[in-house]
């Protein structure tokens, strides 16, 4: 059956493409990050009653931020990796776990806000936000999980098969 699949003819466009993706992902959170620090400035002049929170309230979403960047440059890692024909090692293996943890990271910095917020602020629609983010980290990191689950049985399944042949 697994003989009968045929190898994708699109698979290396399509890796490319996904690759310009994340590199476009990548900048566009590099520059959101920049514009974190004159964006926290400028309401902390507007909302004075609020301004001690600007430089936590700043460290914890940049250090989200950081972690998700990291996460995106083990994709790109991993990418090549498929590009080269070197997705079944250990390597790669590790590299997706890499992912999955860096998103179960950022977990912890958005718990940390919604604590910092609530116990300042009442009714703060930031805790919305980190909420929806703390749903999407533990999503995209049990699915990076699932994957290094799924590379490192595949790896298993090659290596007994290069085995017996």
């Amino acid at each position: 059956m697994l003989s009968s699949i045929k190898a994708d003819r699109f698979l290396k466009p399509r890796v490319v493409l996904i690759a310009l993706g994340m590199l476009v992902i990548m900048a566009v959170t590099v520059f959101v990050g920049i514009m974190l620090v004159p964006l926290s400035q400028d309401v902390a002049r507007l909302e004075v009653a609020v301004a001690y929170m600007r430089v936590p309230v700043l460290i914890l979403i940049e250090s989200v931020a950081v972690l998700f960047l990291f996460a995106c440059g083990l994709s790109l890692v991993l990418l090549a990796y498929i590009l080269m024909g070197r997705i079944y090692t250990k390597n790669a293996v590790r590299i997706a776990y890499g992912m999955s943890v860096a998103f179960f990271l950022m977990v912890l910095p958005l718990l940390v806000l919604i604590v910092y917020t609530q116990s300042h602020v009442k009714g703060s629609i930031t805790n919305v936000y980190c909420v929806l983010g703390i749903a999407a980290a533990f999503v995209a990191g049990n699915i990076f999980g699932l994957f290094g689950s799924l590379i490192a049985q595949a790896a298993a399944l090659k290596q007994e098969v290069d085995l017996t042949v």
